[in-house]
């Protein structure tokens, strides 16, 4: 029992004035004893947090797709003034305390998480009682690991074959990350899809099932470790190849034997692509059957090149490759496509004939064949031309394909410029033979601005020497892949 006193000390003994004074800290209960004494009893001591906190939704530190959670407890107590109910959190951090706002009343027990962003969350709750003590810390419960998102993948394959091709494929997933693939393939445009692979961990493997003439489709489904399965698929797949009989394979150049980017190289009757060349010249023709084939490439910047008649495709060709003239050319004639020697003139003691069979590219090439014997001259098939000052590289460029000749034999072009010293010798070997289509050039800049004569003839006068010759030019080399060189960028962080 206490006596009440008021601020100057005095004992209280009106009801009413009691009844007024009473204290106001909620902690405190009171109860008349008569006037002028009254007793309290305090509720000075915080709540205990539940001692169970479970979730029957999720499983701790194991991904799943289900983003919203639901958590349980129990066993929270106030021996006092008894629980009034409880502060919750949900966030990222592993030991958070809520606030001292109630969101949950005590009689709740169980409560489900509004939608969870992907990542690691954890539910706190702390507790509160009914004259507002606060649990000084909290219970906490996670990291429930969200992942409701679902991968991303995507299949690469080749545009096209000739047998069993790779197919691969790769994905993504920021969450719980790529557990698996299934692998599906289509033929032809209006097929269905079927699985190819299902559930590989590979990111690579080889379609043997290709067919001549058809048309294969993938895609990929990729699912993560949360259960999430790809369902945004391509409806005409990733990529798709399509399986041919035959390849052809070579590379365009300039005249100075550079490799020419981006030129188009056709058949007729039709391939199955229209081939373009890559950064090193190179190019691949894909053919559904086999027979004879006219083949055709150009590209602007350079001269008209005529096509290549009568390519048997009966194999896998390779080398077959094309030199692209200058788009200036100052040799007349050069490819003999007129059918006659028009533009040249040629002596007696060799044997020079225009002829189809020694074409390289169009109908004509010519076809060179040392006479033999003891001559007072050296025999030659010759042209005039002039180099203008303005080229920055002029450039002889022909083509040679040695048919008969033995270790030693050779064929020399030479260019004789205006001074009586003035004058260069190409010479390349005609063994072995018979040889294929082979490209030779030399620099002509020491005959800018000169009028020059160009020379083909032997070496030598041995008999049994022959030699086609086809695509003769002069004129300027232009690049055919210009290399740009990007600066190193460093940024401080």
């Amino acid at each position: 029992y206490y006596a009440l006193v008021d601020g100057s000390g005095n004992a209280l003994t009106d009801p009413m004035i009691f009844r007024t004074s009473q204290a106001t800290d909620p902690r405190i209960e009171t109860s008349y004893k008569g006037y002028g004494n009254t007793s309290w009893t305090g509720d000075f001591t915080p709540p205990t947090n539940p001692t169970s906190l479970s979730s029957a939704s999720h499983i701790t530190a194991t991904w799943s797709n289900d983003n919203t959670v639901t958590v349980t407890w129990s066993g929270a107590s106030d021996a006092d003034s008894g629980v009034d109910g409880y502060s919750v959190l949900w966030d990222h951090a592993p030991a958070t305390v809520p606030n001292t706002v109630k969101d949950v009343e005590e009689n709740v027990q169980s409560l489900t998480s509004d939608p969870l962003a992907d990542g690691d969350w954890y539910f706190h709750i702390r507790t509160v009682d009914n004259v507002g003590n606060w649990a000084p810390g909290a219970r906490h419960i996670g990291p429930f690991k969200i992942d409701a998102t679902p991968p991303a993948s995507a299949v690469d394959a080749p545009e096209f074959a000739t047998g069993p091709f790779p197919v691969t494929w790769s994905g993504s997933d920021a969450g719980s990350g790529v557990a698996g693939y299934h692998v599906q393939v289509r033929v032809g445009a209006s097929g269905a899809w079927t699985d190819w692979l299902t559930d590989t961990t590979a990111l690579s493997a080889t379609y043997t099932a290709g067919e001549t003439g058809h048309t294969y489709y993938f895609r990929s489904v990729a699912y993560d470790h949360a259960g999430n399965v790809e369902t945004d698929l391509p409806a005409d797949g990733d990529t798709h190849t399509t399986v041919a009989e035959y390849q052809v394979e070579g590379r365009v150049t300039n005249n100075r034997g550079q490799p020419v980017f981006n030129a188009t190289v056709s058949a007729a009757p039709s391939a199955l692509n229209t081939a373009t060349t890559d950064v090193a010249g190179g190019y691949t023709l894909y053919f559904e059957s086999g027979g004879a084939y006219t083949l055709t490439v150009g590209r602007g910047g350079f001269g008209a090149l005529p096509p290549m008649h009568d390519v048997l495709v009966d194999d896998h060709l390779t080398g077959v490759d094309f030199v692209l003239p200058p788009e200036e050319d100052a040799v007349s004639n050069g490819g003999w496509e007129s059918g006659d020697l028009s533009g040249w003139s040629g002596s007696f003691g060799m044997t020079h004939t225009v002829a189809m069979t020694a074409a390289h590219t169009g109908r004509y090439g010519l076809d060179l064949q040392a006479g033999g014997g003891t001559l007072a001259f050296w025999p030659y098939v010759t042209q005039t031309v002039s180099i203008p000052s303005t080229w920055a590289q002029p450039t002889l460029s022909f083509l040679y394909r040695a048919i008969q000749g033995e270790t030693g034999d050779a064929l020399q072009a030479v260019v004789v410029g205006m001074g009586a010293n003035e004058r260069v010798t190409h010479t390349v070997a005609l063994s072995p033979a018979p040889g294929a289509w082979t490209h030779a050039w030399r620099n002509l800049s020491d005959f800018a601005g000169q009028t020059v004569t160009l020379q083909f003839g032997f070496q030598e006068q041995t008999a049994g020497q022959q030699v086609y010759l086809d695509e003769v030019s002069v004129g300027d080399a232009r690049a055919g892949v210009h290399s740009i060189f990007l600066p190193l960028v460093l940024r401080n962080h």
